[in-house]
């Protein structure tokens, strides 16, 4: 009798668990989708514009402002800095000088770099002689940082309820009529 108690404990905690854990993974991948998407297109958000709006100046975005990211674009001409445009709020610790002239450095060619949102500290596009499109995703990693650390209590959490509910449906089914 205990042998199947204990089968049936396990079956029932199991499936309950697989389908909770894959329910937030999958919300986890979503939600990380979903920032990578959104920061791709803010960078590509210039030349999107451009191709819908058949304009030849690239620089007629300068006055829009994005409150959910932190965006730059930094004007180019000859591998030198003529102008930063900020299209948000900035922050103290982004030094957006030095990172366009590092990007400048070290690219080539046209180049849009997004990176791994938890740990990279920008993105952007580049593209050779003319604009580069920086977003600080600091903020990103933060909040994607965060979402996984409530996922991970969520999971403890619900897992000891769930725990305790198989324990009661095993007691319920094993026992004798």
């Amino acid at each position: 009798m205990n042998k199947l108690k204990n089968k049936t404990f396990w079956t029932i905690f199991t499936i309950i668990s697989s389908f909770f854990i894959l329910a937030i993974v999958i919300f986890n991948i979503q939600n990380y989708q979903r920032e990578y998407f959104n920061v791709k297109n803010y960078l590509t958000m210039k030349n999107t514009f451009i191709k819908k709006n058949n304009k030849q100046n690239p620089f007629e975005l300068d006055n829009i402002f994005i409150a959910e990211y932190e965006v730059y674009t930094v004007n180019i001409k000859d591998n030198e800095i003529t102008k930063i445009i900020s299209h948000s709020n900035e922050s103290n610790d982004f030094e957006i000088e030095k990172i366009a002239n590092k990007i400048i450095n070290n690219n080539s060619k046209d180049k849009i770099k997004i990176g791994n949102l938890f740990v990279s500290k920008y993105a952007y596009n580049y593209k050779q002689n003319n604009s580069i499109t920086i977003i600080n995703t600091k903020h990103v990693s933060e909040s994607l940082f965060n979402v996984m650390i409530m996922s991970l209590i969520l999971i403890s959490v619900i897992e000891v309820l769930i725990f305790i509910i198989a324990k009661n449906i095993t007691t319920w089914i094993t026992k004798p009529a």
